[in-house]
């Protein structure tokens, strides 16, 4: 990329006739390092969802305890092209994608947060995806619950490798175990669709690794129950799943 500013389009995506001017304008004006915004979708037409983000808001970061308020925020997503990146900022925070992987986008979006100053969330929706049964992410289910925790693996290893585990301890922690263990273990629909061989090294990866998350303040007596299965001892992903359907997912 040689230009100011970056964005990212998938092939059989849409973006707005004007969206990059006026977030090229917007980034101009705020002097944004990111700019998030919203998505719509759409099949044979425009499909409304409730969006993420609210209202419009902008962040400027100067402080360790305003970085993790930011860590921590509802609005926060990992998806690479529902932002507008400032070229200057992405060269200096030097991320790159997962590569090989169908779920290779925290390993470049996460990271940054550790290093943005300048951050605004939009509400208008920027970006439209198309909506189809053929997609990737639709039909390669087993693919994508394999990948998504080696890639969140990667970013932990990543953060660690960058010096932001002893600052950001409770922050990183949370984030990895909602996104390696957490939401790996929601996805299981089958007890084919993840060998008992990966579900046991995620367990041992969380075990040996985060030692104390029944005391994370963004885990403790909020949603500890579902991280219970961490620490037991399956001998099958059919006992796997049915222990996770035992759990009364939309009460979250």
């Amino acid at each position: 990329a040689e230009g100011e500013y970056l964005r990212f389009v998938d092939s059989d995506d849409k973006i707005p006739f004007d969206s990059t001017e006026k977030l090229y304008n917007i980034a101009k004006q705020y002097k944004a390092e990111i700019i998030q915004f919203e998505a719509g979708s759409f099949d044979k037409g425009i499909i409304d969802k409730t969006p993420l983000i609210k209202e419009n808001c902008f962040f400027c970061i100067d402080s360790i305890a305003e970085r993790k308020l930011l860590l921590m925020h509802p609005f926060l997503s990992n998806t690479h092209h529902l932002r507008f990146y400032d070229m200057e900022f992405v060269r200096k925070t030097n991320t790159r994608f997962a590569e090989n992987r169908i779920f290779e986008e925290p390993l470049f979006v996460y990271p940054m947060y550790f290093y943005i100053k300048r951050v605004m969330f939009l509400s208008e929706p920027y970006y439209q995806f198309r909506e189809h049964s053929e997609s990737t992410m639709a039909k390669d289910s087993k693919s994508r619950l394999e990948d998504l925790p080696a890639v969140i693996w990667a970013v932990f290893g990543e953060l660690k490798k960058r010096n932001f585990w002893e600052t950001y301890h409770d922050e990183i922690e949370e984030f990895v175990l909602r996104n390696y263990y957490l939401l790996t273990f929601y996805n299981l629909s089958d007890a084919n669709m993840l060998s008992i061989k990966v579900f046991k090294e995620i367990q041992k990866n969380c075990i040996e690794n985060f030692t104390d998350w029944r005391i994370n303040p963004y885990i403790k007596g909020n949603n500890e129950k579902f991280y219970d299965g961490i620490e037991m001892d399956f001998s099958s992903m059919d006992e796997v799943v049915a222990y996770r359907n035992t759990l009364e997912w939309g009460h979250k």
